[in-house]
């Protein structure tokens, strides 16, 4: 792999032009990425599809940046080789510290060494051009003459890249995909799984599906059914579904269910679920500490959940939460709402 920057700045300017846009966006480049067969790859690449799945888009204010800011964690997770070559990846970002020259027999060199590739970032949007005023306004210099050679051949070959369509910004029918769509997809995992292939819809699909019943309410209709309760507010958000969850479910065949903790906030959950899910069977309960009998159902311990068959848990304990979701995670179940994980059986 190869950083961005393999040497330090030395003025506040270059420091937060450089090394803060490096935090931000990511230690290593990925425009370039070397990957030998081995098994030591195959547990960085099966790492890093895994992370990309679910994280890989522009969200720098906690901390993502696409495909590219995972990779500051790869060399502690694996054996990494850094490559600080610095005729590799030569680009805006390490203008500062990169001279290209030519040599007599019209070699290209970074600093002495053999130019290998350049990365032109920016050249579409026009950052790379202020960038180029910015380290590099001798027009003379080796660097202008490339990005003029490159300008021209990648015109000839595809043409000029603003003008050229993103297959992935619509939908099959033509639609221009919104970015509130985008978001309320990403955010709901429910939508991911009952749409596999979003682009056979529509914007109306995801921002219609993305109506939440609202939780005062919800609760207000709760605590009239069951009266004289105490209804741990947390608890019930394992019954706040998406409609379009709901929905979906009500058409297929019976559910299956499981209810984790075999206490009052258990026997809660089991009253719930009777009234809002009638198709929902109860067909176990789990508990780490209790045994013997619940609802006529005999408890099973953590350990015995791979001998039930079943489609959903229920979490109904706050205190032990975070320890189940753990164990359920590892098993390779799906967190559809907080409290509630299934198998994606939708």
């Amino acid at each position: 792999m190869t950083p961005h920057l393999c040497e330090p700045e030395e003025t506040v300017f270059d420091i937060k032009h450089n090394e803060c846009c490096a935090l931000q966006h990511g230690v290593f480049n990925l425009g370039f990425l070397a990957v030998r067969r081995g098994r030591e790859a195959e547990r960085f690449i099966d790492w890093w599809c895994r992370r990309l799945e679910l994280f890989c888009y522009d969200d720098k204010e906690n901390g993502l940046f696409t495909d590219q800011k995972w990779i500051d964690l790869a060399p502690g997770f694996f054996q990494i080789y850094i490559l600080r070559h610095p005729g590799y990846n030569f680009a805006p970002w390490n203008y500062s510290k990169r001279n290209i020259t030519k040599a007599d027999d019209n070699e290209y060199l970074v600093n002495g060494e053999p130019l290998r590739f350049i990365h032109f970032s920016g050249f579409d949007s026009g950052a790379n051009e202020s960038v180029m005023q910015t380290y590099k306004p001798d027009k003379t210099e080796p660097l202008h003459q490339l990005l003029r050679e490159y300008e021209v051949e990648s015109t000839e070959m595809y043409g000029k890249f603003d003008e050229r369509p993103w297959s992935y910004a619509y939908f099959d029918s033509g639609e221009l995909i919104e970015r509130q769509t985008r978001l309320v997809f990403r955010e709901e995992e429910v939508l991911q799984h009952t749409y596999p292939d979003p682009y056979c819809y529509s914007n109306q699909t995801f921002l219609d599906t993305d109506k939440k019943v609202d939780s005062t309410e919800w609760e207000r209709l709760i605590q009239l059914q069951f009266n004289g309760i105490n209804l741990n507010p947390s608890y019930l958000k394992t019954f706040r579904f998406n409609i379009c969850f709901m929905k979906n479910i009500y058409e297929k065949r019976e559910i299956r269910y499981l209810i984790w903790g075999a206490g009052t906030s258990g026997s809660i959950t089991k009253k719930i679920m009777e009234h809002i899910l009638p198709k929902f069977k109860l067909v176990g309960v789990i508990d780490k500490y209790k045994r013997g009998k619940f609802e006529n159902l005999e408890i099973t311990e953590p350990v015995m959940i791979d001998l039930l068959k079943f489609d959903y848990v229920m979490i109904a304990t706050s205190p032990g939460k975070s320890e189940v979701e753990i164990l359920l995670q590892k098993k390779g179940f799906i967190k559809y709402q907080d409290y509630c994980f299934g198998y994606g059986v939708i």
